[in-house]
């Protein structure tokens, strides 16, 4: 199993979508590789009370650290496989406060 930890900025509003009766919550966590010069994407997911507390509170832009698992899922596109990855979150912190509007 592999840990994940980074610190990181929402790049979209976290999106709750339900798993049968269980909640999920989808974000895209934005990493700057200041060494590389570059910027990471990683797939995030919370599930059950987690996901709705991401989906309530979360906006695009917010600063958090994120605390998880990397997992793996195998699905065919046009009868071709594919893996697909994400984070699944153990601990969210969230480092500011949403942005208020004018």
């Amino acid at each position: 199993m592999q840990n994940f930890h980074a610190i990181g900025r929402l790049t979209r509003a976290p999106k709750l979508v339900y798993s049968g009766e269980k909640p999920r919550c989808e974000m895209v966590l934005a990493v700057e590789d200041r060494e590389r010069n570059r910027t990471d994407f990683f797939p995030i997911v919370a599930w059950h009370q987690q996901a709705i507390n991401c989906a309530n509170y979360l906006v695009k832009g917010q600063e958090v650290s994120i605390y998880g698992k990397w997992r793996s899922s195998n699905y065919k596109k046009d009868g071709q496989p594919m893996i697909k990855f994400e984070v699944e979150i153990t601990e969210i912190k969230f480092l500011q406060a949403p942005k208020q509007a004018n």
